[in-house]
């Protein structure tokens, strides 16, 4: 039986081999997945270990998805742009693939979900590796406006530096916009430490919609937030942790798994 894994910390959360036994048992394919909660000192001892036992792909979570980077011997053009990697494969030749289907999971559960795109003014919060994922594919898509904001002011001017020049995408400090946006979207690690969200309510106007790239079982702070400033529609991870799997596993597998009947699935449970 063929083994995958995902390796991240804290993962006591995670859906992740929920998601790809449905997958497996729509697909017809027989394959372990676990979940790997590993130190961070640990981790690209750990993640090589695994695949030297015969480990033939892997998914990284936070805080990895940069320390990924170095483990890959060969690197997807997602991958580089966003200078992140939440999937791995180990190639015949034995070399390790790093690809990123986080932004194309987040677009692709955007789109499902009707939220327009077209002329849309974004709003990224975050500069680690979840957004830089995000801010790649989003930069793809016909939005009029997408700023960055990190607490860290330095960080997000970097993370634009190094992506292609494009005149939509800024960079801002904390709080420090005065507009109102379509979209707002969390990539930061807030609401996974249960961290409150202080932002200005200026942000949001009657038709904003949010986007927690981190999901949970109960509201995420950073969509309690959204909700006291007004926000009507709210969105958690778990769609895009749904279609970034779907795009690893056809990746690894060569057979594309069914995104809806999962989704329907888990947001009953």
């Amino acid at each position: 039986m063929q083994r995958y894994a995902l390796f991240g910390h804290p993962i006591s959360h995670t859906l992740s081999p929920t998601i790809h036994r449905y997958f497996a048992q729509q697909t017809q394919q027989i394959i372990e997945y676990q979940a790997i909660d590993v130190q961070p000192v640990k981790f690209e001892k750990t993640v090589m270990e695994f695949f030297q036992a015969g480990g033939m792909g892997a998914n990284v979570t936070a805080p990895f998805k940069e320390k990924a980077l170095a483990l890959c011997d060969v690197l997807s053009v997602d991958a580089k742009r966003a200078q992140s990697v939440n999937t791995l494969m180990r190639q015949t030749d034995g070399a390790i693939f790093g690809h990123n289907t986080d932004g194309a999971g987040l677009v692709n559960h955007l789109l499902h979900a009707h939220v327009p795109l077209k002329e849309a003014s974004v709003l990224l919060l975050g500069a680690g590796g979840a957004a830089k994922g995000a801010l790649s594919a989003l930069s793809h898509q016909p939005v009029s406006r997408l700023t960055l904001m990190n607490r860290t002011y330095e960080k997000a001017q970097k993370v634009l530096a190094d992506l292609p020049q494009d005149d939509r995408c800024t960079a801002v400090p904390w709080n420090a916009s005065s507009h109102a946006f379509d979209l707002i979207i969390n990539a930061t690690s807030m609401s996974l430490h249960q961290q409150q969200f202080l932002l200005d309510k200026s942000l949001v106007h009657a038709g904003t919609t949010t986007y927690d790239m981190f999901y949970s079982a109960d509201i995420t702070t950073f969509n309690q937030w959204a909700h006291s400033a007004g926000v009507l529609q709210t969105f958690d991870g778990l769609g895009m942790l749904i279609h970034q799997a779907a795009l690893g596993f056809e990746l690894w597998r060569q057979v594309e798994p069914e995104v809806a009947p999962v989704l329907t699935a888990l947001e009953k449970k």
